[in-house]
């Protein structure tokens, strides 16, 4: 007999390893349109203040300014609400999704900015 093999994705919040009581470290945001993001996407903001994923290497989005909760997808022209966490909490590293895996860079300055939201990575 075969057993099936499964694989599991990241469940919501499935990347924290804590957070301040009463979803103090949670916020509801408004993510821009035509993107999809997992859960533990890296966020910065776009010019219109809209939440999209993380790049340093933009003038949108150069500043990471929180984690996404829970997997989303938008679609032409359509925003919708989410919910990030945007301070005080500890996050499990190897869990996060940045804009660009393989720029260090990005990464270093990215675990900066979360820092200086008491948002740390374990």
């Amino acid at each position: 007999m075969t057993v099936p093999v499964f694989t599991e994705t990241l469940h919501a919040g499935g990347f924290l390893v804590w957070e301040e009581d009463g979803y103090f470290s949670r916020e509801q945001v408004t993510i821009a349109a035509s993107q999809t993001l997992v859960a533990g996407q890296v966020l910065g903001v776009d010019s219109d203040g809209n939440y999209i994923a993380y790049d340093n290497d933009t003038t949108d989005g150069a500043e990471a300014k929180g984690i996404l909760f829970a997997d989303v997808t938008t679609g032409v022209g359509e925003t919708v609400q989410a919910t990030i966490i945007a301070r005080m909490a500890r996050v499990r590293a190897a869990e996060l999704t940045w804009g660009d895996e393989n720029d260090t860079n990005d990464r270093d300055a990215g675990i900066a900015d979360l820092e200086a939201l008491f948002i740390f990575l374990v």
